[in-house]
C-alpha cells in the first residue's frame, strides 16, 4: 500500500512537471510571436514618400493604425490631418474638407501593405466652379523585403453629390521610407 501511494506521488510530480514545461514553451511561443509581429509592424510605421515623377504622396502610418497626416497630389499638396479643416491656398479659391477616417493594416507574413485615405467631405469653391464630393484613395501592395520600398495598386473612389460612384483606372506608385 506504501508503494502504491509513492508511486502515485511520482506519477502526480511526473504529470506537474510536464504540465509546467508545456506550458512555459506555449507562453514563450506566444510571446515570441508577439515580438515578432511587434518587429514586423515597427517596420512599417513612419513615413513614407512616393519620390517619383508625377503623383506625389506621403503617408505618417502610426502604431495605433491610423494614418496621421498625408500629403496628396490634388494640385494643391494639401497636408491632412484627421477632423475637418478650411484652407485658403489662393485669392479667391476656398477648400473645406473633412478627413478620416483614415487606417492602414499590415500583413506580416506576406508583408502586404493596405491604407485607405479618406475624405468624407470634399469641398472646393472659386470664382469659376464649385465642386462637392466624397473621396476614398485606396493603396495596396507589397512592401520589399529590406523594408525600404513599397509598390502599390492605387485607384481612387470618388462619390458625388447623386450618389453617383466613379472609380479611376489603377495606377501603380513607389513608396519608399
Amino acid at each position: 500500500m506504501f508503494n502504491g501511494k509513492l508511486d502515485e506521488i511520482k506519477r502526480r510530480q511526473i504529470m506537474c512537471r510536464k504540465f509546467c514545461i508545456v506550458s512555459t514553451l506555449l507562453l514563450f511561443c506566444g510571446c515570441w510571436q508577439s515580438y515578432e509581429n511587434n518587429n514586423c509592424m515597427q517596420s512599417v510605421i513612419g513615413t513614407w514618400k512616393n519620390i517619383e515623377e508625377g503623383e506625389k504622396w506621403n503617408f505618417v502610418f502610426e502604431s495605433d493604425g491610423i494614418i496621421s497626416e498625408v500629403l496628396r497630389p490634388d494640385g494643391l499638396h494639401m497636408i491632412l490631418s484627421e477632423g475637418g479643416t478650411n484652407i485658403n491656398p489662393e485669392p479667391n479659391l476656398f477648400i473645406h474638407y473633412i478627413y478620416g477616417p483614415s487606417e492602414w493594416s499590415y500583413d506580416c507574413r506576406a508583408r502586404f501593405l493596405q491604407a485607405k485615405v479618406v475624405i468624407e467631405d470634399f469641398y472646393i469653391k472659386s470664382n469659376e466652379a464649385e465642386l462637392n464630393c466624397s473621396i476614398i484613395d485606396d493603396f495596396s501592395g507589397r512592401v520589399s523585403e529590406d523594408g525600404r520600398s513599397w509598390t502599390v495598386s492605387w485607384k481612387t473612389i470618388t462619390k458625388w453629390p447623386d450618389k453617383q460612384e466613379q472609380v479611376s483606372e489603377v495606377r501603380r506608385i513607389i513608396f519608399h521610407k
